[in-house]
């Protein structure tokens, strides 16, 4: 008894190792990321299988025991299934196999098998793996792949040379060619021209009847779908024809619709139409394909409408080279003239074809083309030259050989095909002669009215022989001043003209005042302070090249305005006479006065500098102390 009873625990304690051994294993399969069953290899019965593959076919476990193997395939695949299966070796299938679930769907799976031999029977083991993600990222992939396709097959219609309205043909109907979209093999292509920015108009069209096509050809804003596309820059789509259809003819077919609008930034650029079967449901997958279609179809009417755009203004820019009177010439790296415009023809004598070709030294004198060929070097070379960025006089040299001026403004420039050189030059030869004339003139009026001055000051001076010698020194000073204060010749010598004669008005004060000894009655003085005004009126009639009688009306202001004869101040008073006014207190202070002796050139340099700013101005100020500094003295 004793015997028998261990052996039934040692029996009943493998039982239990074993049920333990086959927990662990179940537990093992179910937690494991497959899909496993066994099945009978040769009847096909399912023996086992794990708790993923239930959830995975919505089949309980029990409902599975027993059940043939071949009927959790969709029922066109069983018989595949069955040969694709039969026979002991092992098996792995990764590409169309489904299994079928409880409520009808297809789950694509990838399958190993194995036939294995228990207890005298052959089992088959089946290890499944859901690959539904997979299988959406290769399609994904594929329409990804198909899209970039036909964006670069539209692209390469772009690029070929035939009108926008032909690209747009074959465009429209490469898009239709599009197999996994529902669409008819229907559309049509409407752009926004400039000179009406509110209506659409038809640039290509696929399968319009003539009706249609007469209908659609030109479309608004806000009519029918394309128009609404337009108007609302967003997607219209209809799965039918519906009340927004303003263009309706008899015969019409059930249809919807795609209407995209080809925007750039904010500016609609026209609209991609499409026609889909009735009831199709649009999808975001099928919006995020025409939206990438149109947005390169924007690019390339933006690229087509600045090609014209530059074609039109190349053309106009050809118009103005060649109609213009002045020699526009362009030159290669190799000295070689490449454009000669009808103004140079003109100019130089030489034809376009003659000058084709040739160096473009043939236009510089002889004497002067090897500093030319240097210079000309220096500038393709380092970008920089005495030619460049500026205009200068230079001479030229006719087919004849006579010689002429020329004006030359050049610019270095550098493209794709190349750097050039171009020129614009002008025949400057009348202007030069009359500058010529105008100088003789002018430098003929300065001696006369030099004479003028000279006889006016000597006529004051011999009135007033206490200040003789004051306005000549005043010029002198006035003349330095502008000179240091780097304004040009033609300014300095209208400074020094007017402080030659800045008294003049003092011609009709009584000498017995001039030069009166002691201090004058506030009658005299006032009679004194009046004789700018008097210079004013004495000249303001005579026609001088500068504004000398407002000058000499303003020698006596300050920059607080309490000068006289007006009391301007400020900006108010011209510069010319700010610098007469201090050459004049300068002067007068320095030098013996009926009034009162000398008080030195100290003294006034302190009286201006004391004052800069107040009564003098600060820039004239500082001029005149540089002045003396450098060594100026007054002549007697």
């Amino acid at each position: 008894m004793g015997g028998e009873n261990t052996t039934e625990a040692q029996q009943l304690s493998e039982i239990n190792r074993l049920r333990e051994s086959e927990g662990k294993f179940k537990l093992l399969l179910d937690t494991t990321g497959d899909f496993i069953l066994t099945a009978d290899a040769k009847h096909g019965d399912i023996r086992y299988c794990n708790d993923k593959f239930t959830e995975l076919l919505g089949i309980p476990a029990a409902e599975m025991q027993g059940m043939n193997l071949y009927m959790i395939f969709p029922a066109e695949q069983r018989e595949k299934c069955a040969k694709l299966l039969e026979g002991s070796n092992d098996k792995h299938i990764v590409d169309g196999l489904f299994l079928e679930h409880r409520k009808g769907h297809h789950i694509p799976v990838e399958l190993r098998t194995k036939t294995v031999e228990v207890d005298g029977r052959e089992i088959l083991c089946a290890i499944f793996r859901d690959i539904t993600t997979r299988k959406m990222l290769d399609t994904q992939l594929k329409k990804n792949c198909q899209l970039q396709a036909i964006i670069n097959s539209i692209l390469q219609i772009a690029l070929k040379p035939i009108p926008l309205r032909k690209q747009f043909d074959l465009i429209l109907e490469l898009i239709l060619s599009y197999h996994w979209l529902a669409f008819h093999a229907k559309g049509s292509i409407h752009i926004i021209e400039s000179a009406r920015p509110e209506m659409l108009v038809m640039y290509a069209q696929k399968n319009f009847e003539p009706i249609q096509f007469k209908l659609c050809s030109e479309v608004p804003f806000g009519k029918c779908l394309c128009g609404l596309a337009a108007a609302t820059h967003e997607i219209v789509f209809a799965n039918s024809i519906d009340d927004r259809h303003d263009h309706m003819y008899p015969g019409m077919s059930p249809h919807g619709h795609y209407c995209v609008p080809i925007t750039l930034g904010k500016r609609v650029l026209g609209v991609l139409n499409l026609y889909v079967n009735e009831g199709h449901e649009s999808t975001t997958e099928e919006e995020e394909f025409l939206t990438a279609v149109v947005n390169t179809l924007a690019g390339i009417i933006s690229r087509a409408r600045t090609e014209e755009h530059l074609l039109k203004n190349e053309e106009q820019l050809r118009s103005i080279i060649q109609t213009t009177d002045n020699a526009i010439i362009c030159v290669n790296t190799n000295e070689e003239i490449v454009l000669w415009n009808n103004g140079a023809a003109k100019i130089f004598g030489y034809a376009p074809h003659e000058a084709a070709g040739k160096p473009f030294d043939i236009i510089i004198p002889e004497q002067m083309k090897e500093a030319f060929r240097k210079d000309f070097k220096t500038a393709l070379e380092t970008g920089r030259s005495y030619l460049l960025g500026k205009e200068i006089t230079l001479t030229a040299v006719r087919k004849d050989g006579t010689e002429f001026p020329m004006e030359l403004s050049a610019a270095l420039w550098t493209v794709q095909a190349g750097t050039f050189f171009t020129a614009i030059l002008r025949d400057i030869t009348e202007h030069v002669l009359e500058r010529r004339q105008r100088e003789h003139a002018i430098e003929k009026l300065r001696k006369l009215t030099g004479s003028v001055v000279v006889a006016i000051s000597a006529i004051l001076e011999a009135r007033d022989p206490y200040t003789a010698g004051h306005q000549r020194r005043v010029a002198d000073l006035s003349r330095a001043i502008a000179d240091e204060m780097g304004y040009p010749k033609d300014m300095t010598e209208g400074v020094r003209m007017a402080a030659s004669i800045h008294d003049v008005g003092k011609i009709y004060v009584p000498s017995e005042i001039l030069s009166k000894p002691g201090k004058l009655f506030e009658a005299e003085f006032h009679l004194l302070k009046y004789h700018p005004q008097i210079g004013h009126d004495i000249l303001k009639d005579v026609d001088f090249p500068w504004s000398v009688a407002r000058i000499i009306l303003q020698h006596h202001e300050r920059i607080d305005g309490s000068g006289y004869p007006t009391g301007i101040k400020g900006d108010d008073i011209l510069i010319e006479a700010k610098i007469i006014c201090v050459a004049d207190v300068v002067e007068a202070m320095t030098n013996h006065r009926p009034y009162r002796p000398a008080l030195g050139l100290d003294k006034a340099l302190e009286e201006i500098q004391t004052n800069s700013t107040v009564l003098y101005d600060e820039d004239v100020v500082e001029a005149c102390l540089a002045v003396f500094k450098k060594g100026f003295t007054f002549k007697s």
